[in-house]
């Protein structure tokens, strides 16, 4: 009987690690703190960036999965999402319009997949950012993203 309870104890604390692991949030407040705690992020609701706006991120080993919801900016001056310095990064199903970003600078071996970039000034920008994957995404915007650094696989 002890140990029965004991192996239940135990699946029940996994269980609880694993959901509070991988985090909701439908606040750019939310998600920025999840991130920057080093937790993964499913976005449940649009995210609007009412001003210009670039949270820095510097955790690596996470990810962010808007589950193919939206991420705003203001149409004139672009917002995002800064990471710096990470790597093991994922970034996916992410819907980016007027004048969304995503900044990865200094930042390698990361996972950018299965994003929508649309609006005239919404990107993903790599600088000095090596050996990343940037694949099934689609671009429909007038400013092209941009890419650097060395052995990024497009």
């Amino acid at each position: 009987m002890g140990r029965k309870f004991l192996i239940f104890g135990i699946w029940i604390l996994l269980l609880a690690y694993f959901v509070s692991s991988y985090s909701e949030c439908s606040t750019l407040d939310c998600v920025t703190t999840e991130l920057n705690s080093g937790n993964n992020v499913k976005l449940i609701s649009n995210i609007s960036f009412t001003a210009y706006a670039y949270p820095k991120i510097d955790k690596s080993n996470i990810e962010l999965d808007c589950d193919n919801y939206y991420i705003k900016g203001k149409r004139i001056y672009d917002s995002g999402f800064n990471f710096t310095g990470v790597s093991n990064v994922v970034v996916k199903n992410c819907n980016l319009l007027d004048g969304a970003t995503f900044w990865f600078s200094d930042s390698n071996n990361n996972i950018i997949i299965n994003n929508d970039v649309k609006g005239m000034f919404s990107a993903i920008h790599l600088i000095n950012s090596d050996n990343n994957l940037i694949q099934d995404n689609i671009f429909r915007v007038q400013y092209y993203s941009y890419i650097d650094g060395k052995n990024n696989i497009i």
